[in-house]
């Protein structure tokens, strides 16, 4: 098949959208500025959850970096308390 939908799963790009079948990436077209949908985070807080719990604290902290500057304040208040779950900083 051609292309399959990922919108759970961030693209290699950093952006949320398509993955095609020879794993190139396309960036919603609404780009990085916008802030996060509540779908978006929740995949997202997924991600960190899985990566502190294994204890990969970098790849969480790799995403925060890549997503901190499209979060609301509720949503940079939700992961800052999952971090502190972990007893990890958020390095904002």
């Amino acid at each position: 098949r051609g292309s399959s939908y990922s919108g759970d799963q961030p693209t290699r790009s950093g952006g949320w959208g398509v993955f095609s079948s020879t794993g190139s990436s396309a960036v919603s077209s609404i780009g990085n500025t916008a802030s996060l949908s509540s779908t978006a985070a929740d995949s997202l807080e997924r991600a960190m959850r899985n990566y502190l719990k294994s204890g990969d604290t970098q790849q969480a902290d790799t995403l925060l970096s890549q997503y901190k500057g499209r979060m609301t304040a509720a949503q940079r208040a939700r992961f800052e308390a999952l971090f502190a779950t972990w007893n990890h900083p958020a390095n904002w």
